[in-house]
């Protein structure tokens, strides 16, 4: 009886090592700016090591985007049919951090 295993490939696959400077990231973020509202955080695995920090509300995404030191004019309103959120893209620490910012009420077009 064979068993059909897939071998994890070091020679395509990401290694956990490769995230460390999001990591560091993370931990400077933390460590500068205590005081700002937990986000949901992702350390995506493929591509590019960059980090997606996820806000439940407008004044959280604000408070973010402030520290980060996003223009204004860098945010993008994202709508779909429920409601919409905010979007920005920055790089900190030489790290791409995906700031988004939830729970925007149904906007009209």
């Amino acid at each position: 009886m064979s068993s059909i295993i897939a071998e994890p490939s070091s020679l395509t696959a990401p290694t956990f090592g490769s995230r460390t400077a999001v990591a560091r990231v993370l931990l400077t973020l933390t460590e500068r700016f205590a005081d700002l509202p937990v986000p949901y955080i992702t350390v995506y695995k493929t591509g590019v090591a960059q980090l997606r920090v996820q806000l439940d509300s407008p004044a959280e995404f604000e408070a973010w985007r402030a520290v980060l030191e996003v223009p204004t004019d860098a945010v993008a309103l994202q709508r779909h049919a429920g409601g919409g959120w905010l979007e920005a893209k920055t790089v900190f620490a030489g790290v791409t951090v995906d700031l988004t910012g939830h729970g925007i009420a149904a906007v009209a077009s």
